[in-house]
């Protein structure tokens, strides 16, 4: 979403509440996430094993991935290579990785492997030192690795944005090639193609692009020029990479009650369905939720998303039936959605509701056999792409000092619940 669309969206939604029965609703939801707050707010020094007090009482924080068999279920996160290493604190980057090591049993790198930092050049050799360094952290870890992204329209370097039309299809499987013949058999999960799939955004004119392409696809890097660069890019993937799980990942289509794009699932899913039914060998489709704390649907603004959650479940039963397993690949839940500024809640409101999303989402993933990675882009608000323009949205489960927030302890409380088999 963009600025302006998504500001109109909330001050229609804000004029609508100010009603005696909406205020009424929203104190009673504050006093609810008060209440929540008191009952789990936590505060100390992260790390497996620590000791944390809580009005009297002391939890342990505890890796969320001893919680559960990682053959069930693997919970992860993005490494933010380019704002960890650009502080240049070495003492930093150790606790950094020794919190992501403790608790994550899976790592994407958020930038080092994507085309624009693989490939800078048309004609010098790719540059995989970036990308080997987060995939060497991994290794070292005993973690999974997701290979993040082979085709997308962004983050593409400017000569391949720049190529004729007639060379892009030549220039995306060679690219492909390059990539996969470097990694192969080393790792584990591959975004083949991104956000491919148009956009019908309300309010926002500027993603609203379905028709500029064929079918439910987005024009843009790839298309028109390459029109079936979709099976063709998951063709070759398969051909080169025969034991990757192979991704079709995607935004703004994890629930059929999103008022946002209410409809994108049907394309996405349409998309999907008929790439399977064509051969093309999509093993996951992945749903980032790059989403904001309002989709807990409590508060005046948060109302309008009453019943996200209950359409994410549905979204999941629909896409399993596809016979793909469904991963959870960036979610992050910032007090606004992402690079708007945040709105009046209090810090305590944004927090209970932040936890309530992000243990929420993860509730509908235990609830699915499907879905086997709940992924979320960054841990840590110190190193987060939520934080630009001056405007930090504490979007993710431990803070900038990386200790703990509710979101974690709703999140360890979640796991906890269900039961799951821990090796």
């Amino acid at each position: 979403m963009r600025g302006g669309g998504v500001v109109q969206l909330m001050q229609r939604m804000a004029r609508a509440a100010l009603t005696a029965r909406r205020a009424a609703l929203g104190l009673l939801a504050s006093a609810a996430a008060f209440a929540l707050l008191l009952a789990g707010r936590d505060g100390g020094t992260p790390g497996a094993g620590a000791l944390l007090a809580s009005e009297g009482e002391a939890r342990v924080v505890v890796p969320l991935r001893s919680l559960v068999d990682p053959s069930r279920l693997r919970i992860g996160t993005a490494y933010n290579d380019a704002r960890v290493w650009d502080e240049g604190d070495p003492a930093g980057q150790f606790r950094y990785e020794k919190v992501l090591a403790d608790h994550f049993s899976v790592v994407t790198a958020e930038n080092a492997c994507k085309p624009s930092a693989i490939m800078r050049n048309a004609s010098g050799p790719p540059d995989f030192v970036a990308c080997d360094r987060v995939l060497a952290f991994a290794k070292a870890n005993d973690m999974a690795f997701r290979l993040h992204v082979l085709s997308w329209g962004d983050w593409n370097p400017k000569w391949m944005k720049e190529l004729p039309a007639t060379e892009r299809r030549a220039a995306l499987l060679a690219y492909t090639r390059t990539v996969l013949e470097h990694y192969a058999g080393q790792v584990d999960y591959v975004d083949v193609v991104n956000e491919a799939v148009c956009d019908e955004v309300v309010f926002t004119s500027a993603k609203q692009n379905c028709g500029s392409g064929p079918g439910q696809l987005k024009s843009g890097q790839w298309v028109p020029a390459v029109s079936d660069y979709l099976g063709e890019t998951f063709r070759l993937a398969r051909e080169l990479c025969p034991s990757c799980k192979l991704v079709y990942n995607d935004y703004g289509f994890e629930s059929d009650a999103d008022i946002v794009d209410p409809r994108k699932y049907e394309r996405v899913l349409a998309t999907v369905g008929e790439a399977k039914r064509a051969g093309v060998p999509i093993d996951a489709v992945g749903f980032q939720f790059h989403i904001s704390t309002q989709y807990s649907g409590n508060g005046m603004v948060g109302m309008a998303f009453r019943g996200y959650l209950a359409g994410v479940s549905r979204v999941f039963t629909q896409f399993a039936a596809l016979g793909v397993e469904l991963h959870v690949t960036e979610i992050d839940v910032g007090c606004s959605p992402p690079t708007i500024p945040c709105p009046w809640e209090t810090m305590a409101w944004r927090d209970a509701q932040q936890a309530e999303v992000y243990a929420g989402v993860l509730r509908v993933c235990l609830q699915n056999v499907a879905c086997t990675i709940y992924q979320s882009w960054g841990f840590t608000d110190r190193y987060s792409w939520r934080d630009s323009g001056g405007v930090n949205q504490t979007a993710h489960a431990f803070d900038r000092n990386l200790a703990p927030k509710l979101a974690y302890w709703a999140m360890v409380d979640t796991l906890r619940m269900h039961h799951l088999p821990v090796v």
